[in-house]
């Protein structure tokens, strides 16, 4: 199965060494952008959702900074 746009993003940034020391994460929890908006890991989950957010739904910059800073509020 050919990968998406989407997914290519999300591995392109979430494979990034740094990253994941410091999410805590392997490279096998990434998945596709589906699997990651559903992470428990909550590095994963905001890049998925901003990378989703940016190039599926053309929301705005100040738009997804009240998500994500709303999201990592409730979750850490």
């Amino acid at each position: 199965m050919d990968k998406s746009n989407l997914d290519k993003m999300l591995e392109a940034v979430l494979l990034d060494e740094q990253l994941m020391k410091f999410g805590k994460y392997e490279a096998y929890e990434v998945g596709n952008i589906y699997q990651a908006l559903e992470s428990d890991n909550y590095v994963i989950n905001v890049v998925a959702q901003i990378i989703k957010r940016c190039s599926e739904d053309g929301a705005k910059e100040s738009e997804i900074w009240r998500e994500i800073n709303d999201y990592l509020k409730r979750n850490v």
